[in-house]
């Protein structure tokens, strides 16, 4: 009885050899799977972010001028409502928790509409020997802001300056209207712009020296702390030029263009030379030196595809080679979904201001989007209300879900969108409380350095060994089951 005792056992064991080399295999596809050398190209591409430094951008509005009480001459701050507005306006049905005015008239000052939800200082900032403010904030609306808010004004951008680097951004997109034809702001903006970002870089040595004189800052530690610009290009301004093509060539009018055509083919090689063309006189202005570069590659962030009648899939491609042959640089694409099917490089919906995370690791840049909330009382005749308010700690808590994700670049929406109320620069209404909690987590953000945990695992690779693994598991229980009380039996014969 021994020797059927000595053949039990080695019946088990030889029950076991399956279940091993299949927990064997299926070990090794896990880890071969999580391995750099067995990545898919999307993985591989995208390793290349997980091991650099995280970075944070942000949408930067610069569209406005005031004149103080001057509405006539303002733009984007303020709008003049005629009787139809205002009866549209009343009719509209607002969310049961929309915080302001639902009649038209509460919303008018002598008949002028503020178009900003949110209002940044009235009148410019000093500052003192250490870059920090002087004094308190000039508060007020609409006609208390002086001058000094508008597109060509430095000390604006400036102050807007000082706050990013603040709030931890890395790199500040610029809104880009221009068309060659229309939205010419963007174009005088945009210089004004950079000739502040230098004018800054000089002044922020001495401010450092001061704070601490016990080291010597020079130029390469300003341009190491400033934000650095990548090109958000606002694709409206594309259906812009194609509508005013259409009034010039054909005689058609603008707004019946508008309302009757979809928009360019980006399959036709003058509007994809077009749409080059906006991205050159972008960064004809944004030299290298203000640029954001990542592994010697720019940046250029799109808005919407729905402005073209097809985005087609080689207008990003001619772009890049363009690009590389005028600045010897690489380009990289971010957009929403619909530009998938022209390659972009990294895949990011706007409107992330509203509730809903996004998943960044779905394909090629690992990018995920945010923002404070949404009140859109300055744009309300535009737009049918809305309003999410806003919580800082749901405000971090979408933070965490992000770097949970894996994303290694956020896009914060937005940095000073006035009229819609997304804004996390400082406000009169909200001071520089947005501005710490982005701080806040954007120390966090920037200590994080590699790949997730599985964030790199090609899961299809371990299904089938898992699948058999399982299976010979429950075979074994089952065979095990069966044989237990024979076994026990020959013990007690022995």
């Amino acid at each position: 009885m021994a020797t059927n005792h000595k053949d039990t056992k080695l019946r088990r064991i030889g029950r076991l050899l399956p279940l091993l080399v299949i927990g064997g295999l299926f070990v090794g596809a896990f880890l071969a799977a999580s391995n750099p050398l067995f990545y898919s190209p999307n993985q591989s591409a995208r390793d290349i972010y997980y091991n650099s430094d995280r970075e944070i951008f942000t949408t930067f509005f610069y569209w406005y001028r005031s004149n103080g009480s001057d509405y006539a001459t303002s733009a984007h701050l303020v709008e003049q409502w005629d009787a139809a507005t205002i009866s549209k306006v009343n009719n509209f049905t607002y969310p049961s928790n929309w915080p302001g005015p639902t009649n038209a008239n509460d919303m008018l000052v002598n008949g002028y509409h503020d178009a900003i939800s949110h209002h940044p200082p009235a009148d410019a900032p000093q500052y003192n020997a250490t870059g920090d403010v002087v004094g308190t904030l000039q508060t007020g609306v609409m006609s208390n802001i002086t001058s000094w808010f508008d597109w060509l004004n430095s000390s604006w951008y400036e102050w807007e300056f000082r706050n990013m680097m603040k709030a931890g951004i890395d790199v500040f997109m610029p809104v880009d209207w221009w068309n060659g034809q229309q939205n010419y702001w963007a174009y005088e903006g945009l210089q004004a712009m950079v000739a502040e970002w230098y004018q800054l870089r000089s002044k922020l040595p001495a401010e450092a020296d001061v704070r601490d004189p016990t080291v010597t800052h020079d130029v390469a530690y300003a341009q190491n702390i400033m934000p650095k610009i990548a090109m958000f290009f606002d694709t409206t301004c594309m259906k812009q030029l194609y509508c005013w093509n259409l009034s010039v060539t054909t005689g058609i009018d603008y707004n019946t263009a508008w309302n009757t055509y979809q928009g360019p083919d980006l399959k036709d090689p003058y509007w994809q030379q077009q749409f080059w063309q906006r991205i050159q006189d972008f960064y004809d202005v944004v030299d290298n030196t203000t640029a954001f570069n990542f592994h010697g590659s720019n940046v250029v962030w799109l808005y919407s595809d729905g402005w073209f009648s097809d985005v087609g899939t080689s207008v990003l491609n001619y772009c890049k080679a363009q690009f590389l042959a005028r600045y010897g640089r690489a380009l990289l694409f971010v957009g929403p979904n619909g530009w998938s099917k022209a390659s972009v490089d990294g895949m990011c919906n706007w409107g992330s201001c509203c509730p809903g995370p996004v998943n960044p690791a779905a394909t090629g840049i690992p990018v995920g989007a945010l923002g404070p909330g949404y009140y859109n009382i300055g744009a309300v005749a535009g737009q049918s209300p809305i309003y999410y308010s806003r919580d800082v700690t749901a405000y971090k808590a979408k933070w965490q879900t992000l770097m949970n994700e894996g994303a290694t670049w956020i896009h914060v929406e937005t940095w000073n969108e006035y009229h819609e109320g997304t804004d996390i620069s400082w406000t009169q209404e909200y001071g520089d409380q947005w501005i710490n909690a982005t701080r806040e987590m954007a120390d966090i953000f920037h200590q994080m350095h590699g790949v997730i945990p599985f964030a790199g695992v090609n899961f299809a690779a371990v299904i089938v060994p898992l699948i058999g693994f399982a299976a010979l598991c429950a075979w074994y229980w089952r065979t095990t089951k069966k044989t237990a009380v024979p076994m026990r039996e020959e013990k007690k014969l022995e």
